[in-house]
């Protein structure tokens, strides 16, 4: 008769996983050792590595576009629409004639049909200024209905 010893094996393996964890700290604190310590193992892997040869494109010097100032007037004109935005509200806000906020509002229009002219070649420009457009129709609208009164 054969003595089967697959039953002492996995006795002996719990055995030995009760033996460890008693061994080592438990908890968070366990959890971190293990993790500091595969962290300085993978790092000791990343220095000894070698770098990959570099190609000749890489290396070579790269072209820099620079700022028009075609490119930076849309900018700037975004800049002092959202500007005088804020005056517009301000000015709403602390009880400004309406005559005045009137004449503010048709120089918001006139300034906005002009920045969407010029952030027309940028799609990131030209969807504030679309967006800055709407904001202008809709404050024209709420101006004539008399919402400011």
């Amino acid at each position: 008769m054969k003595i089967q010893t697959n039953g002492l094996e996995s006795l002996l393996q719990s055995e030995q996983k009760k033996a460890e964890k008693a061994g080592s700290p438990s908890g968070f604190a366990g959890l971190l050792d293990q993790e500091v310590a595969k962290a300085e193992g993978s790092q000791a892997n990343a220095v000894g590595a070698p770098l990959p040869p570099l190609t000749s494109q890489v290396l070579a010097p790269q072209g820099v576009e620079s700022v028009s100032e075609e490119s930076a007037d849309p900018v700037a004109a975004l800049d002092g629409l959202l500007d005088k935005w804020e005056n517009y509200a301000a000015g709403l806000g602390s009880g400004q004639s309406l005559k005045q906020a009137h004449g503010a509002l048709a120089d918001l229009e006139a300034e906005t049909a002009r920045v969407r002219e010029l952030a027309q070649d940028d799609p990131g420009l030209s969807a504030v200024a679309d967006e800055l457009e709407v904001l202008a129709v809709t404050e024209r609208t709420k101006f004539n209905r008399g919402d400011y009164i």
